[in-house]
């Protein structure tokens, strides 16, 4: 399931970034001269910061888990509204990231809004969940994806054929509608 979700968020951030062609130079001018082979990565990873954000706001737009159902151990209730026990209850991670009341701008691909400012409220960004069941994992993907991202930006112009637009479509995970093709051009260097 880790696998599926980290490649989910490399699938969409590349489409994101097929069509931003200024943020992947951004990502390529970023990890020109680190070291990202095995040995280096490690080290490297803490210098990714526009990597992380990009990866980040591809988990906000596309998160790979779109709805989060749990039930109610408890009666409670929520902005006035009661809960009984054994309710299922639903958190629309796709809505909540999209919400302007805390997205400036919430349908804009802009990794920007991860950089040099406040981290987004812990129940308001919640890609890999919150709470005991958060995602044991989350650290690792994101890690894994900021730097597969920076090694792909820094040796790779990426474009998407044709202007057909993907769509997601909500099954387990986020998916695409189709499988579109990806055009790879080597950078110069």
């Amino acid at each position: 399931a880790g696998h599926e979700t980290t490649a989910s968020t490399l699938f969409w951030a590349c489409t994101l970034l097929a069509r931003a062609p200024g943020w992947q130079d951004a990502l390529a001018r970023e990890a020109a001269g680190l070291d990202l082979t095995e040995a280096g990565a490690s080290a490297s990873l803490a210098r990714l910061t526009l990597a992380r954000a990009v990866a980040q706001e591809a988990l906000r737009l596309y998160p790979p888990v779109y709805v989060i159902a749990r039930r109610a151990a408890r009666t409670s209730q929520v902005e006035g509204t009661a809960i009984p026990a054994g309710s299922i209850v639903m958190i629309p991670t796709w809505v909540l990231h999209r919400n302007p009341r805390w997205w400036d701008r919430p349908e804009t691909f802009d990794p920007r809004r991860f950089l040099d400012r406040p981290e987004p409220d812990r129940f308001v960004y919640l890609p890999f969940g919150a709470g005991p069941r958060i995602c044991l994992g989350a650290q690792l993907a994101l890690a894994e994806a900021t730097l597969v991202l920076a090694r792909l930006m820094r040796d790779f112009r990426l474009a998407l054929d044709g202007d057909r637009p993907v769509l997601p479509v909500a099954t387990t995970t986020v998916r695409p509608d189709h499988v579109p093709r990806f055009h790879l051009e080597r950078r110069a260097g």
